[in-house]
């Protein structure tokens, strides 16, 4: 075996399209795809990514290998011939896992969780709005609002607590 073979490793190269796409056109690219170990998805409302799955030394390699087997997989399709390539990245197979086991949204809390968070009352919580630096919600549902749980722990680290009611100024 050459010392290249031994070297090689499994990659997950994606390309992104800016190509506007029917979902008829996506399935057959899919079904070409899928014997050159591929996949293709859309972005609405008009980017498209195609990730292929090849074996080569290193990042550029993988770049090319699966560029030169795109080409031969998609021929003159359609879909591909007016869309305008946008980026490519070659990652490893452990880090494109990785990544698609990653949790793809923020973990949302309510006015409690933000309570507990910051060791006030839900009734503080919507007090501490009005301030400035109070991170808003990411959206409002019947319950109330719902936070990203990363934003209220940020305003936790940062926030100037002054601890005790205010005193007020008494008039004499």
């Amino acid at each position: 075996m050459r010392n290249d073979e031994q070297q090689r490793e499994d990659w997950a190269v994606t390309f992104i399209y800016q190509a506007a796409s029917d979902g008829a056109q996506l399935v057959q690219l899919g079904e070409t795809l899928d014997a050159y170990d591929a996949s293709v998805a859309a972005i609405p409302p008009d980017r498209m990514t195609i990730t292929m799955h090849v074996q080569a030394v290193d990042p550029g390699q993988a770049l090319v290998k699966a560029q030169d087997l795109l080409a031969t997989a998609v021929g003159g399709a359609r879909i591909l011939a007016g869309a305008r390539p946008l980026a490519a990245e070659a990652v490893t197979e452990a880090e494109h896992e990785r990544r698609a086991e990653a949790p793809t949204l923020p973990k949302l809390v309510g006015a409690s969780e933000v309570g507990s968070i910051l060791g006030v009352s839900r009734q503080r919580v919507h007090q501490l709005r009005d301030l400035a630096g109070f991170p808003a919600p990411l959206v409002e549902v019947a319950m109330g609002p719902l936070w990203d749980a990363r934003a209220i722990e940020a305003f936790e680290r940062d926030w100037n607590r002054r601890p005790g009611r205010r005193r007020l100024a008494v008039a004499q």
